[in-house]
C-alpha cells in the first residue's frame, strides 16, 4: 500500500516525444540486452557451481532470478526469513557473486571469451542463446553492468516495499522513496545503457522543478518518464517542464497534445480479481 500523507502524492508521467525505431536498433539495443543478461545467467550459474543442476539445464532461457532461486535452494534450504529481509539478503550477496566473476572485465567479454568459459564454441552459445531470434551486433557483452543493474534493480524494488510498508508518513519516507528512483534512472542511464539524452534531460529538469525521484518507464530508449510529485506542487511541477522541455524542443506541439504528453495520477492498487458466492 502507498503510504498516505498531507500533501498526497502524486506520480507524473512525462512522454519524451522520442521513439525508438526498434527494428533498426534492436541488434545494439533491445535484443543486445536479452542476450548479454542470458549469456551472464550462464556463466554465473558454472561460477556458482549450479550449472548441472536440473532447474539450470532445463531453463530455456536461463535467467539471473533462475540461477539465484537455485543457489539459494541449493546452499541454504529452509531459509525462512521474512521476505523483504529474505529477497534483500539474497540479491545483495548475488551482486557480490557478480562482481567477483565478472569485475575483472569492466571493458566487456568478447564471445570467445564468454564461449571459452562455458567450454563450448561461439556457434553453440549463440544457439543457447537464441540469437536467431534475437540477433544482436556487438564486439564485446557488457555482463557487469548489466548483472550490477539487473541484481540491484530488483533490491530496489524490495526496498521500496520495505519504506511503502514501514508505516511512516514523513519527509524521509518520500526522499527515500524519490532516491530509489533517481538511482534506478542512473543504473538504466550508467550501467544498462537503455535511456537516451532526453529522457536524462527530462529527468534532471524534473528534479530541479521538484520531483522527489524521477526515473524512465519501459524499456528505454525513448518513450515516458515518471515522477514522484506532492501534489500541492503538482501544476507548478508541470508548468516548468512544458516551458523547460516541451517548449524547447517540440514548440510546435499543441495545447491538446501537451495534455496527452505530460499528465498526473495518483498510485492505486493494482489488478484484482473478485470472487462472489
Amino acid at each position: 500500500k502507498f503510504p498516505s500523507t498531507t500533501p498526497p502524492i502524486t506520480f507524473v508521467i512525462a512522454n519524451t516525444m522520442v521513439e525508438s525505431e526498434k527494428a533498426v536498433a534492436a541488434p545494439t539495443n533491445y535484443n543486445l540486452r536479452v542476450v548479454e543478461t542470458r549469456i551472464g545467467a550462464l556463466m554465473l550459474a558454472k561460477h556458482l557451481n549450479i550449472s548441472e543442476h536440473s532447474a539450470c539445464v532445463n531453463a530455456d532461457p536461463l535467467t539471473y532470478k533462475t540461477v539465484m532461486d537455485e543457489y539459494f535452494a541449493s546452499s541454504y534450504p529452509g531459509d525462512c526469513d521474512p521476505a523483504v529481509r529474505k529477497w534483500t539478503k539474497r540479491l545483495t550477496a548475488m551482486l557480490e557473486k557478480a562482481d567477483a566473476l565478472f569485475g575483472a572485465h569492466s571493458q566487456g567479454f568478447t564471445p570467445k571469451e564468454c564461449a571459452d568459459y562455458l567450454c563450448t564454441s561461439v556457434a553453440d552459445l549463440m544457439k543457447l542463446v537464441h540469437t536467431d531470434r534475437f540477433p544482436v551486433q556487438a564486439e564485446r557483452f557488457k555482463l557487469l553492468q548489466r548483472a550490477q543493474h539487473a541484481f540491484s534493480e530488483a533490491l530496489r524494488v524490495v526496498k521500496f516495499r520495505q519504506v511503502c510498508e514501514s508505516g511512516d508518513t514523513s519527509d524521509g519516507c518520500f526522499s527515500a522513496l524519490g532516491n530509489l528512483m533517481n538511482q534506478s534512472q542512473d543504473s538504466c542511464r550508467d550501467l544498462f545503457e537503455c535511456s537516451c539524452p532526453e529522457l536524462d534531460e527530462l529527468c534532471t529538469i524534473a528534479r530541479k522543478a521538484g520531483s522527489l525521484g524521477s526515473r524512465l518507464t519501459g524499456a528505454g530508449w525513448g518513450g515516458c518518464s515518471v515522477h514522484l510529485v506532492r501534489q500541492d506542487c503538482c501544476d507548478k511541477f508541470i508548468a516548468a517542464l512544458k516551458l523547460e522541455y516541451y517548449s524547447q524542443r517540440f514548440p510546435k506541439l499543441s495545447d491538446a497534445e501537451l495534455e496527452h504528453a505530460i499528465f498526473a495520477t495518483s498510485p492505486g492498487r493494482g489488478a484484482v480479481i473478485y470472487t462472489f458466492d
